[in-house]
């Protein structure tokens, strides 16, 4: 999880971006319209904060 999580989170910040999940989708060429990343978004920010921090991420795969 948390290679994953490092590998979409190109700034090091701590949380992943919408447009560092668009990057890291584009390099693994994976195909995603914008209502497919707000569905996503909305998913996995539990917080609102529009960013997806560490637990956030491990929680969405915790849930398979």
């Amino acid at each position: 999880i948390g290679r994953a999580f490092q590998f979409m989170d190109g700034d090091r910040s701590g949380r992943i971006s919408r447009a560092e999940i668009v990057d890291a989708l584009k390099l693994l060429n994976v195909p995603v319209d914008s209502a497919e990343l707000t569905a996503m978004l909305s998913r996995c920010d539990v917080n609102g904060d529009g960013q997806i921090d560490y637990q956030e991420f491990a929680a969405l795969l915790d849930r398979g």
